[in-house]
This record gives C-alpha cells, sequence and structure tokens, in this order.
C-alpha cells in the first residue's frame, strides 16, 4: 500500500512537471528571439523553475557567449598523438601531465551518469563525451583535468553537440570555476552541521560533487539553469541546501556512515530541495558570477 501510494506520488510530479515544460516551452519561445531586453522579474520566475529540454542548451550557449569551436577538432587531433607518442615513450615535460590527466578523465568517464547507459565504452555517447575531455584538458593543460569535469561535460552534450560542449566547459573553467571556498558562510547558515564536517574533516570536493553526481538528471539540469541565472555562488547555495536538507540524517553521524551516503543519490523531491536552496542566503560579492 505504502509503495503504491508512493508510485503515485511520483507519476503525479513527473506529469505536473512535464505540463510545467510544455507551458514554458511556449513562452521561452516568444522570448528567445529578444533575448537581449528579457531580464525581467517573470523572466526571472519562469526561468527557476527550470529550462525547458528543447531550449536549454540554446539558452545556456548565450549566456556563456558560446558557439561551436573551430579549434575542437584540432585540439583532439593533438591530443591522439600525444597518447601515440606515450606509447613510444616520447612524451616529457607537460606531455607527461597531460597523459595522467588523460587516466583520470578514463576513471571519470566510466561513473558518469551511468543511469542513462549512454557515456561508458561502446555506449552511444562515449567518443563524443572523450573528444569534449581530450581537447579541454589539453586547451587547458596548465589548469588541469579536474574531478567531475566529465559530468560537466557530459550535462552539455545532452543539450547541444560536441564542439559547443567543448567550448562551453572551457568558458566554464577558464573564469577559475570550481574556485568556491566552501567555508565562507556555512559557519552562519548551518552552524552545527558546519562543526560536524569540519570535525571530520570533510573536503570541498565533497561539497563540490554533490551537484554533479548525487542528483537525478532533471534536479541537476534545473540546478545548472540557476547557476546560468544567478552565477556560480548558486552552485555552493545548492550544495548547502542539500546538506541542510539532510541535516537530521546526517548530524552526530561517524564518518563511516556518513561517507557511503554522500556518494550514492538519496530519495529526495525537487520542491523541497530547492525551498532549502533558496533559503540559503550568501554574500554575492565574495564570488564572481558570470
Amino acid at each position: 500500500m505504502k509503495e503504491r501510494l508512493k508510485n503515485e506520488r511520483i507519476k503525479e510530479l513527473e506529469t505536473k512537471r512535464e505540463q510545467r515544460m510544455l507551458e514554458a516551452l511556449k513562452k521561452w519561445r516568444k522570448l528567445l528571439p529578444n533575448w537581449s531586453n528579457i531580464r525581467d522579474h517573470n523572466m526571472i520566475k519562469l526561468w527557476e523553475i527550470g529550462l525547458p529540454p528543447k531550449v536549454r542548451g540554446s539558452i545556456w550557449m548565450l549566456v556563456l557567449k558560446s558557439g561551436e569551436s573551430i579549434e575542437f577538432k584540432a585540439l583532439v587531433q593533438s591530443a591522439l598523438q600525444i597518447l601515440e607518442n606515450q606509447k613510444n615513450h616520447s612524451t616529457a615535460g607537460i606531455e607527461r601531465k597531460y597523459v595522467h590527466d588523460v587516466k583520470s578523465l578514463e576513471i571519470d568517464i566510466a561513473k558518469t551518469l551511468p543511469e542513462l547507459n549512454l557515456f561508458q565504452v561502446s555506449c552511444p555517447m562515449y567518443d563524443d563525451l572523450k573528444e569534449v575531455l581530450l581537447a579541454t584538458a589539453l586547451s587547458l593543460i596548465n589548469y588541469g583535468y579536474k574531478a567531475g569535469m566529465a559530468n560537466l561535460a557530459a550535462m552539455f552534450l545532452l543539450n547541444m553537440n560536441k564542439e559547443c560542449a567543448f567550448d562551453c566547459l572551457c568558458r566554464l573553467f577558464e573564469r577559475n570555476f570550481f574556485q568556491i571556498i566552501h567555508s565562507s558562510d556555512a559557519d552562519k547558515n548551518i552552524p552545527d552541521l558546519y562543526s560536524a564536517f569540519m570535525s571530520l574533516e570533510l573536503h570541498e570536493n565533497t561539497l563540490v560533487s554533490m551537484y554533479t553526481t548525487l542528483f537525478p538528471l532533471e534536479i541537476s539540469s534545473r540546478i545548472w539553469d540557476c547557476v546560468f541565472l544567478y552565477g556560480e555562488v548558486y552552485l555552493f547555495k545548492a550544495a548547502l541546501g542539500y546538506l541542510k536538507l539532510i541535516k537530521p540524517k546526517i548530524l552526530n553521524q561517524s564518518l563511516e556512515w556518513i561517507m557511503p551516503m554522500l556518494k550514492k543519490s538519496l530519495a529526495i523531491e525537487e520542491n523541497q530541495l530547492f525551498e532549502k536552496i533558496n533559503s540559503i542566503r550568501i554574500d554575492d560579492d565574495a564570488f564572481c558570477g558570470f
């Protein structure tokens, strides 16, 4: 009985979401031709509920001032040449660092959105994802490959072609997108939870990975929609909002109990999560937005 009611509730929420997206799509198709003049209150409210998948990629690219990169194919070829040189033990210096980055990204690819069965070896979008990451890691070779890039690249690829996905990913990391200091306001918003995390020596990577690996695709996409609306500060707000939501479950727990839980997706309701996110107050001036 309880399981049946749960499934009915899930189906009801999915139906409402689909109806909301269909209505939003009609509005966005009217707004997009006047993109430069639509940053008003009504548009923001429409954006906050999540962008319709059919226009999401276009809007993300407009925000980032992105397009198809003419460098993409050449970078992929250069990357493949470096890897070929490595087989012959003829790499040196920064190329060796690149080879190490490639090993890291290959590990990440294997764990990227596994529920979709799109990005792993022999899956339909594996080659596109690997090419985007090879090109990005080479373009940003001094910055280096960062854990989580594969998830971000996959999110872009679900909404645009690989040339555009590469350009968007590079533009984000060129803005030091992941340089978010996780301790900035946590002690003010959730002091008891913050103290618990600090005492367990959990690091910022744990917080940063939440919005790319823990949430269902629909919620992750909506979070990214809001990131492009409000800037990178929203990523931190999303992580804090999530922690605030699961706060009763993790306080007074051991590290051995918490860590496995933070690495798997929990059953959460979308509206409840975004209510918690919106309750977080952070000084926007402390972060560099888009």
